[in-house]
């Protein structure tokens, strides 16, 4: 367990952590709990899910977070394309964060959707090169945000795969699918999943789907 009760947006970090030739970087493959009740999380590090030795090894984050959790890379970008959530026991929510925020802008690796769903109360941000569905497992509602002064983005240099007879579920905040993110001419959004901005009896948010380099939506 690792605790705080501090009521900064990062009351507990973990910073800093690289890969270097045979090491992995950061090594959690045996469960980690982060508890802060009135605070938030953040981590840094290149490899963030997935193990470079064998998949034995990925990380397993179990959140018990009021506030942010940003997990990013302390690079530019991750070193490994990475599975987010590849099993349910790799992502566990116990309580629902603020916001969760995947990557930075300048990511350059493929993020994968795996079985573990992602809710939080205001924000959802995932940043990568491409962004797609790991498998068929992939949960029903897989994004959800419950309050409408926040919003959800995926944001991708390339492509945004949605797949089918799925969900994205916000309770009245905007919904943005940003593809063709670096403005090379490459990306497209290809949408098989239902985008309800009306979950919880909402009155509806716009949904801005759009691509090209640029800092706002």
């Amino acid at each position: 367990m690792i605790e705080s009760i501090n009521a900064d947006d990062d009351a507990i970090k973990i910073i800093g952590v690289t890969d270097g030739n045979r090491e992995h970087g950061l090594f959690m493959p045996f469960g980690a709990t982060f508890k802060n009740p009135n605070g938030g999380l953040k981590i840094q590090a290149d490899e963030m899910f997935d193990s470079s030795w064998s998949s034995s090894y990925d990380n397993k984050f179990r959140f018990d977070i009021a506030g942010p959790i940003v997990l990013e890379s302390n690079s530019a970008s991750f070193t490994n394309n990475e599975e987010i959530g590849r099993k349910d026991y790799h992502l566990n929510f116990v309580s629902t964060p603020e916001t969760f925020q995947y990557g930075k802008v300048t990511n350059r690796k493929l993020a994968d959707l795996g079985e573990a769903p992602i809710t939080a109360q205001r924000v959802i941000e995932i940043y990568a090169e491409s962004i797609e569905p790991f498998n068929s497992s992939l949960p029903t509602n897989f994004l959800t945000v419950n309050q409408s002064d926040g919003h959800i983005l995926l944001r991708a240099n390339y492509n945004i795969t949605l797949p089918d007879a799925k969900a994205i579920r916000s309770a009245g905040s905007p919904v943005i699918l940003w593809a063709d993110g670096n403005s090379s001419g490459y990306g497209i959004v290809n949408i098989g999943s239902d985008i309800d901005t009306t979950f919880s009896s909402s009155a509806g948010a716009p949904i801005f789907i759009g691509g090209g380099a640029g800092e706002t939506y």
